[in-house]
């Protein structure tokens, strides 16, 4: 592994988590848990990280040390988010948009024979596939909730992602899809129904024919494969991966992975609480 000066690193594509698909990413690591995940990322080219640490790098990947890894990162980061090309909206004639609906003016491709209802808030980056239905109330495309301390100071971190929705999704009323964040997307596959009152958050991918029932919480970076049914209130924990044709009951907390075909359910015990009189 060489030491480098981050400025000088000319190949970075992207600024992202260990996790990351985007090839040419740099990241951070303060944590030790998270060395071998950033190692073994081919993805990744750079990491940033602390004295203390650094002794364990053993690979060819270049690194950066200071003091505050995170500081570092977001700031470049925030700085990074400002040089991404906008594009011109593509909203079909063929679409149809309920008056009261309102689309950002850059970023956004509508495709032929989607539906926007009323009152729906459209932001940037958002892409939304032939024969898509999008209800009342809904925002999509948004800054979800990532917040960072950057030298002693509360900052909410851009989402400089897109949101793409497949063919022939239904999003229920208000429900909201935030966008993705370091460069990667939140995704929706074809003829998935999203019920009201979701909460997708930033760089989910949700596969095809999937039914999430309304009031559930799909917390950031989480894959969820095809075909899977997500009860009414479920709620998965970030970086969680389901697999296909799984079954989510109502009420759910997903903590864990599920496998293929797997069913889990949540069942709450009740207890009685005693009178104590008036």
């Amino acid at each position: 592994m060489s030491k480098v000066d981050l400025q000088k690193l000319s190949t970075i594509e992207n600024m992202a988590l260990s996790k990351t698909t985007i090839a040419g990413s740099v990241t951070f690591i303060k944590n030790e848990k998270f060395i071998k995940e950033a190692l073994e990322n081919p993805n990744i080219i750079a990491i940033i990280t602390t004295p203390q640490i650094e002794h364990q790098f053993k690979t060819s990947k270049q690194y950066i040390v200071t003091n505050n890894p995170s500081d570092l990162f977001y700031k470049t980061y925030l700085k990074w988010c400002e040089n991404f090309l906008d594009q011109e909206n593509s909203i079909s004639a063929k679409a149809s948009i309920h008056p009261t609906a309102v689309y950002a003016d850059k970023n956004v491709v509508i495709e032929d024979d989607v539906i926007i209802e009323a009152n729906i808030v459209i932001n940037e980056k958002v892409r939304i596939a032939k024969g898509s239905i999008i209800k009342s109330n809904c925002t999509i495309g948004k800054h979800g909730f990532e917040v960072k301390n950057i030298e002693n100071k509360v900052k909410m971190i851009p989402h400089n992602g897109w949101v793409k929705i497949g063919r022939k999704v239904v999003i229920q009323d208000n429900s909201c899809i935030d966008n993705g964040i370091y460069g990667e997307d939140t995704i929706i596959m074809d003829e998935t129904v999203i019920g009201a009152m979701c909460l997708v958050s930033h760089n989910n991918v949700i596969g095809k024919k999937c039914l999430i029932a309304p009031g559930c919480v799909i917390s950031g970076n989480v894959v969820i494969g095809d075909k899977v049914w997500m009860g009414l209130g479920a709620k998965i924990l970030n970086r969680i991966r389901i697999g296909d044709n799984a079954h989510v009951g109502i009420g759910s907390l997903v903590t864990r992975n599920i496998e293929n075909d797997e069913k889990v359910m949540c069942h709450t015990k009740l207890i009685k609480i005693p009178s104590f009189g008036s």
